[in-house]
């Protein structure tokens, strides 16, 4: 059987590992202290009124099997998979652990009768683990970046990504989507900067083990699986070779250990598997099939993510930027970065299948499509600084006021269009609720 640790080493490396300077970790914990504060602004939002769907909270919350003795750990919901459930359990049951040795909680019903009478500390914790997985989306945005490109493409992609108004919008909420990204962006930090460059029965095992995380997540995270494999066949100089390799020992138990992962995590799956069938089959039809009230039938899903989502979350210049750069990196064939495009190409061209639609849904691609973008205006900027010297003087400070000039623009240009939509959606929880406003009313 072919090794993939005996492949060639005639592939692009990467990045070395070198320690981060101190200027470095500076800007990124800066960079980290302002996410941290724009996802935390207005997090008790119409607390302890409850709007949200919050889905993993709600189904976390009837674990607790309310009046019957024990825990019931079956979903018996499978419109997604489970482990965004098990972490919300987790956190109640630390914040009940923690409210028990205080007094505060001394018995689990007066826990269940502190939500009834005010959930707002719930929601907070529930929003929090939101809050948390998002700023480590942003960590990995930067290590990722760091590794395949430079380390000032990796503080302005991570910076991109901190003041996203999709992501921060969804940090926001109790959902399954913030920590699909998470580990999304983990299983790429293993496969594209890791697995690939040493090739490691070690990085393989992992690269299973965040694959099984980000499918257990949500059903959407088992498309990592083809990026795992295009690493694995990109070391090989041939696609005869390549082929060859697909029967490497590595390979078949990082697929395999990806599997057990995700059933490790959603056991139910196979436990209650008639209710699982049954919810599946629903889910199909609505998601691919039928999709939901207010889908417009004459606008197609693609296109609604094209122009409306996509713009709307990075800003339709850097949206601009970022698929010209995709482009750009095609054309360029550099192996590690042809395994950043495979990712938001094949994800889109699945949604683009499904007749629901949501903005959350591109979520996991945010990250990589700031990385992208980033690395194809620092490419754009070298080229302009090799140009300028041509097109004008270089005495009396003319091409130093010009390369200035020219940054200053496109950085307003791009962040300008991004912070007014993060502006705007801060506004939006200050000013009264419709919905309560019109509960008033009735």
């Amino acid at each position: 059987m072919t090794d993939p640790m005996d492949a060639p080493r005639s592939i692009e490396q990467l990045n070395p590992d070198v320690p981060s300077t101190p200027t470095h970790r500076v800007l990124l914990a800066f960079i980290l202290a302002a996410a941290c504060c724009l996802r935390l602004w207005h997090l008790n939002w119409d607390l302890p009124r409850v709007y949200e769907e919050a889905y993993p909270f709600g189904v976390a919350w009837k674990f607790w099997n309310w009046g019957h003795p024990g825990c019931d750990f079956n979903p018996h919901v499978f419109n997604y998979a489970a482990l965004s459930f098990y972490i919300q359990f987790f956190v109640q049951l630390v914040h009940y652990g923690i409210g028990h040795l205080a007094g505060a909680y001394p018995t689990i019903e007066a826990y269940r009768l502190a939500y009834q009478s005010d959930p707002t500390l719930f929601f907070l914790l529930a929003r929090g683990v939101s809050v948390v997985f998002d700023l480590g989306s942003i960590v990995l945005t930067y290590f990722i970046a760091r590794r395949l490109t430079t380390p000032s493409i990796a503080l302005c992609s991570s910076a991109l990504l901190a003041m996203n108004p999709l992501h921060i919008r969804e940090a926001h909420l109790v959902n399954v989507d913030t920590p699909l990204t998470f580990f999304v962006m983990l299983s790429l930090y293993v496969i594209v900067c890791r697995l690939y460059s040493t090739p490691s029965a070690k990085w393989y095992m992992l690269a299973g083990v965040s694959i099984g995380c980000a499918a257990a997540t949500k059903y959407t995270g088992a498309v990592l699986l083809p990026i795992l494999i295009l690493a694995h066949c990109l070391r090989w100089q041939s696609i005869r070779e390549a082929l060859r390799s697909l029967r490497s020992p590595h390979l078949i138990i990082s697929i395999a250990l990806s599997g057990f992962v995700f059933i490790l995590l959603n056991p139910y799956i196979l436990l209650s598997f008639r209710e699982f069938k049954e919810r599946f089959s629903f889910i199909y039809f609505n998601v691919i099939e039928y999709g939901h009230l207010g889908v417009v039938s004459s606008e197609s899903t693609l296109g609604f993510y094209l122009t409306k989502t996509l713009p709307a979350s990075l800003g339709l210049p850097f949206a601009i930027v970022a698929a010209m750069s995709i482009c750009y990196l095609i054309a360029r064939r550099k192996r590690e970065h042809l395994l950043l495009i495979v990712l938001p190409l094949l994800y889109l061209s699945i949604a683009a299948t499904w007749a629901y639609r949501a903005d959350r849904y591109i979520l996991p691609l945010l990250p990589l499509l700031s990385i992208i973008g980033c690395l194809g205006l620092e490419s754009a900027w070298g080229f302009l600084s090799r140009r300028l010297p041509e097109l004008l003087p270089s005495s009396g400070g003319y091409f130093n006021t010009a390369k200035a000039a020219i940054a200053l623009v496109v950085g307003v240009t791009i962040l300008a269009p991004i912070t007014s939509e993060v502006y705007r959606y801060q506004r939006t929880h200050e000013r009264p609720d419709t919905r309560t406003v019109a509960q008033e009313w009735i």
